[in-house]
């Protein structure tokens, strides 16, 4: 009687193993790749929309009307050329600072300011402001008046004083007026006129003293 030798069954063929004797990569290895792959979208998704909300809240924090530079000039209490002479930021308790500056018209187009004036604004552009403008800056100005305190922003229209600018709004206003120094609003306006006085004190006081002496001695 012969015996039989059982066979084993067979076991089902190992998908991992054909696929890397086949050259191809293994299925986990796939997935992962694929799981770093959308990691990176979804990052660049997500820092694609943080910098959408914070441009769009900074943008609603400072909106301002397209206006047109005849309506700048309607919009404004002041309008004129000046030069920044004075800068200082103070800050504020809420975290913010705003900017007092002097200034000095050189040229008026709307506004009643014949001398240096004090004009604020605020240092963050989030808030309109026209920040911390360095000294000797050649502006053209658009401020607002209350209570002879003299307010300026972004939104007013107030830009460099270029020529484009310039002539924008002399073609809109017309060429405005000058406006001449006035005695001591320049530096040193008033040592000139004091040094000349004093020169011409003592030359009368010498002459006086020198007609008077010989009188007394005949």
């Amino acid at each position: 009687m012969s015996s039989a030798t059982a066979e084993a069954p067979l076991s089902p063929p190992n998908d991992r193993l054909m696929s890397v004797e086949r050259g191809q990569a293994p299925t986990r290895g796939r997935r992962s790749g694929g799981t770093r792959t959308v990691a990176r979208l979804l990052a660049a998704v997500l820092a694609t929309l943080f910098a959408i909300v914070l441009s769009t809240s900074v943008a609603a924090a400072c909106s301002c009307a397209d206006l047109d530079m005849a309506e700048k000039v309607d919009s404004a209490d002041v309008v004129a050329r000046v030069i920044v002479e004075e800068s200082t930021v103070v800050d504020r308790e809420d975290g913010g600072a705003h900017v007092l500056l002097t200034v000095r018209p050189l040229r008026v187009w709307k506004g009643d300011v014949i001398s240096r004036f004090p004009l604020t604004t605020a240092r963050d552009a989030a808030e309109c402001g026209l920040g911390a403008l360095p000294e000797g800056a050649d502006l053209l100005l658009f401020a607002t008046e209350s209570e002879e305190q003299y307010t300026a922003n972004s939104c007013g229209g107030t830009t460099d004083a270029s020529e484009s600018s310039l002539a924008e709004l002399v073609e809109a206003a017309g060429p405005g007026e000058g406006i001449d120094p006035v005695v001591g609003d320049e530096p040193g306006a008033f040592i000139w006129p004091s040094i000349t006085g004093a020169i011409a004190l003592v030359l009368v006081a010498g002459l006086v003293v020198a007609w008077w002496v010989p009188r007394r001695h005949r």
